[in-house]
């Protein structure tokens, strides 16, 4: 069993934190969600600054790879980041407590969620639909104060990570924010 580590560059996992403490700080009320964990690299970030232990995590992928894509994707294909390290990852997630990885496709692997509160998303899928499915599923759960962060965004392998967030933030009140690397919304009211 090894750490496993971030396909984040570090100032990018620097900003990550930072939003994640000043949230965990602020004492937003909710879970702690990643979508799009391959490795576990951020998941592990995330467990390894919980302040609270006692917070709930839950993680979602497939650990099959990247499902279908659509013509807004410009480059990741159908099953890419299918290497995943499933059994390394479960076995680092084992040291901490109230973590819950779910194996399984999004949207398929939120059934039973319906009622969950969110404080923190990472939603690093990167292909459309699997950032639109993410969005319409976590968006209304996200406590007031909250923040989901946006991997992908504004990265050019990930044009359809773009234009389901712009999509979908066209009509909410909130406003895309650049923290370094992390693009992120606070959710408002």
């Amino acid at each position: 069993m090894h750490w496993p580590k971030s396909l984040m560059v570090p100032t990018k996992r620097i900003h990550l934190v930072t939003l994640f403490n000043k949230t965990m700080i602020n004492a937003v009320a909710g879970e702690i969600w990643e979508c799009g964990v391959f490795n576990g690299g951020s998941l592990c970030l995330l467990l390894a600054n919980r302040p609270d232990p006692s917070r709930f995590v839950r993680a979602f992928d497939s650990f099959e790879g990247l499902p279908e894509t659509s013509e807004h994707d410009n480059y990741y294909q159908k099953g890419g980041f299918g290497n995943a390290d499933y059994d390394n990852l479960m076995g680092v997630v084992s040291l901490f407590e109230n973590v819950e990885v779910r194996k399984g496709f999004i949207p398929e692997t939120f059934a039973g969620l319906e009622e969950s509160k969110i404080a923190f998303a990472l939603i690093d899928v990167d292909i459309y639909q699997s950032y639109l499915d993410c969005l319409e599923f976590i968006y209304p759960k996200v406590s007031a104060g909250g923040v989901i962060v946006f991997d992908d965004y504004n990265i050019n392998k990930c044009k359809g990570a773009n234009v389901a967030v712009d999509q979908f933030l066209k009509h909410k009140p909130e406003t895309l924010i650049r923290a370094g690397r992390c693009w992120h919304i606070i959710k408002e009211e």
